[in-house]
């Protein structure tokens, strides 16, 4: 197909809003709530049974679908159509009205969800959890403040366990909150990092909470939940940084029977400790997501983002030294010491697979991070970083203003990392690039005005990546301010609950039948 310009890209995200819209709950027990997914033939939601009774159920994550809702209001705002605006008002007032708990937070995430049929809440040992989810806490925050307030103040309390050393645990509990939990303690100076502590601090938590502090402060100017998004992000900058390599760590903490220590010990003594070990699971979340939500944080906070600014970069760049293998265009498994991994480095069943330490390709969410901080910094390390990323996924000499399209495989972070490549350079090729890339996610992705992940898939999210990475294609293609439309962040998205599980971020639509006949 020809690349689309800007008309088309937004008639067909106001097509695609339209189908998405006419999904959403009008009666039953739970209306105005949205399926998180529909079925790209019949366009119905799909319907699961319960894994104890065999009851129908039809979930709705309202985590998933953060990415609609900046949709909605990008669209409104670029095209000046009131609908979609109209519609994240609905979904907003819906969720909040229907899936929040007595301590106000929300039943979504990685494990809890609402069933649609029953208007109950369904989920794995009622546990809330966020893992690089980055919900459009703007959106919510300008209809409901007091409930982003009292969602923001829940989920810290819910989720730190000591806020002497900032022990914090991935999973937190419903419930009325206690009435001695005093929200926001006052800062103070915390214990020394990599303690043995209650919880795993990992990084994705970790960052939708900074990420969530952050932004309450910049809404309410409130000092400590500034004061206390600052003390965590430290931690795993900063504070685990090591002293030689730069490289940071994925938790500041641990636990007792250190995995690393009880697998890797033997041969790499001290060295193999959890929060040390940065595999492609953990590297790719903390140099490539929550690179992008710290770099988020430093353009929509202004000077008060600049911390999260120079952190993100001294990741990006000590990452690139220790683990990037420009000739192969791949990443190594490596400590932070910058000792790099291989498969023969395991040596005895546990924790970590040969898998874990094979090489691995630098995939289009890294040029996106890349191109990014190169775009705020201009850092020569990371723009040459990120120029190398590019070729390696066959686009071409981008820093030399000779980009190049592949013929097949556009997806929503390849086109992100062309927008930020024409921002920094302003040349019209590259533009042209985005947009065949855009080509390619209608042709590959879109079926029924919905957009899905792979071919022949049978459920397509309703908060999917790809209409509102468009929607940025578009704004540019019309010649409008990126700050048109929100900013995007790769939020995960997945639900994990009962006998389901399989993996804690594993999600319940890959786990059932899902192709589409021949």
């Amino acid at each position: 197909m020809a690349s689309p310009d800007a008309a088309e890209l937004f008639a067909c995200l106001h097509r695609h809003v339209e189908t998405v819209r006419r999904a959403t709950r009008r009666d039953g027990p739970v209306p105005g709530l949205l399926p998180d997914a529909l079925d790209v033939v019949s366009l119905t939601p799909p319907e699961w049974a319960h894994p104890d009774d065999g009851r129908t159920l039809i979930l709705s994550n309202f985590a998933n679908q953060q990415d609609l809702l900046r949709l909605l209001d990008g669209l409104s705002a670029a095209t000046g159509a009131a609908e979609p605006a109209a519609f994240s008002r609905e979904l907003i007032l819906a969720n909040v009205e229907h899936a929040s708990d007595d301590s106000g937070l929300l039943h979504w995430g990685g494990h809890r969800a609402i069933d649609l049929v029953s208007g109950s809440p369904f989920g794995m040992e009622d546990f809330h959890e966020l893992k690089a989810h980055y919900p459009d806490y703007e959106a919510l925050h300008a209809l409901r403040p007091a409930a982003t307030r009292g969602f923001i103040t829940a989920f810290w309390q819910r989720h730190v366990l000591d806020w002497d050393q900032l022990d914090l645990n991935r999973h937190g509990s419903f419930g009325a909150p206690p009435a001695s939990l005093a929200p926001w303690p006052q800062p103070r100076r915390l214990a020394p990092v990599f303690f043995v502590g209650r919880g795993l601090s990992f990084i994705n938590t970790g960052s939708d909470l900074f990420y969530a502090a952050a932004l309450l402060a910049r809404f309410t100017g409130e000092e400590r939940p500034r004061l206390w998004a600052h003390a965590l992000a430290r931690r795993y900058a900063e504070e685990t940084r090591h002293p030689e390599t730069g490289l940071g760590g994925y938790q500041f903490s641990r636990i007792e029977g250190d995995r690393a220590e009880a697998q890797l010990g033997p041969e790499f003594g001290e060295r193999a400790r959890e929060y040390s070990v940065l595999d492609r699971t953990r590297a790719t979340r903390k140099f490539a997501c929550v690179a992008l939500c710290q770099l988020e944080l430093a353009e929509r906070l202004g000077a008060a983002g600049t911390c999260y600014l120079e952190w993100a970069v001294a990741d990006l760049k000590a990452f690139a030294r220790h683990a990037y293998d420009p000739a192969r265009h791949c990443f190594h498994a490596v400590l932070r010491d910058g000792t790099r991994l291989s498969p023969s480095d395991v040596r005895r069943p546990g924790y970590y697979t040969r898998e874990t330490f094979a090489p691995y390709p630098a995939s289009s969410l890294f040029a996106w991070a890349y191109a990014r901080a190169f775009r705020l910094t201009g850092d020569p390390v990371v723009g040459h970083t990120a120029a190398s990323i590019a070729r390696g996924l066959g686009l071409g000499d981008i820093a030399a203003g000779a980009p190049a399209v592949p013929a097949q495989g556009g997806d929503p972070w390849t086109l992100h990392a062309l927008l930020e490549w024409h921002r920094i350079r302003g040349e019209a090729v590259l533009l042209s690039a985005a947009q065949a890339v855009g080509a390619q996610i209608l042709r590959e992705r879109r079926v029924n005005h919905l957009f899905v992940d792979r071919p022949r898939q049978r459920f397509a999210r309703v908060g999917a990546a790809a209409p509102l990475a468009l929607l940025h294609l578009a704004t540019a293609l019309a010649g409008l301010p990126p700050e048109t439309v929100p900013a995007q962040l790769p939020g995960q998205k997945y639900f994990t609950a009962h006998a389901w599980e399989r993996g804690r971020t594993s999600d319940y639509l890959d786990w059932f039948p899902q192709e589409l006949p021949a």
